[in-house]
């Protein structure tokens, strides 16, 4: 047994939310939504990847030397999320997939709050009046609404990330864990 496979056994075993047929139901349909939504920004991304280049370079976080480092994060960001909503869906991989897509939520999050913090202050506006392209594909968004979704998005990804598979007759899929 590996280290990557004790891990997710522990974190099956001290999972609180039970694997019964109506808690695997909305799991699935959460991973359709979540799947769905990740595919629809990628390919937002994708269609425009120079907006998605300016809507990265606006936040300042990332150095702007070496200039091909920004452009491959632009590239790479919309395959990952393309890749990760696909996982999430066709169920390959589910778990590892949306624990990333939880992690790249919570940064994407963190920097959007960031760059609101930034705008407020520069601006005196109010923060919920704040509003930006924060670079996820839907254009200019209010930032409170925009956050809303982010950690209602955090919490189904973590929820589909940590709830129990289930197996046809409620076992256990370590054959050790009995």
């Amino acid at each position: 047994m590996g280290w990557s496979s004790g891990w997710l056994q522990d974190i099956h075993r001290s999972s609180i939310i039970s694997a019964s047929p109506t808690i695997q139901r909305i799991r699935r349909l959460c991973a359709l939504l979540i799947g769905l939504i990740l595919i629809w920004f990628s390919i937002q991304k994708l269609s425009d990847p120079a907006g998605f280049l300016k809507a990265i370079h606006t936040y300042e976080m990332l150095p702007e030397q070496p200039p091909w480092l920004l452009n491959i994060i632009a590239i790479w960001i919309p395959w990952l999320e393309l890749s990760t909503g696909l996982c999430i869906i066709i169920n390959q991989a589910r778990r590892p997939a949306a624990l990333l897509s939880c992690t790249m939520l919570f940064i994407f999050t963190g920097a959007i709050v960031l760059r609101a913090l930034e705008v407020h202050d520069s601006g005196g506006q109010a923060f919920c009046e704040i509003a930006f392209d924060c670079g996820c594909g839907s254009g200019v968004v209010n930032i409170c609404t925009k956050l809303v979704e982010n950690i209602l998005m955090i919490a189904v990804t973590a929820f589909i990330a940590f709830t129990p598979e289930g197996t046809p007759d409620n076992s256990s899929p370590y054959p050790d864990s009995k």
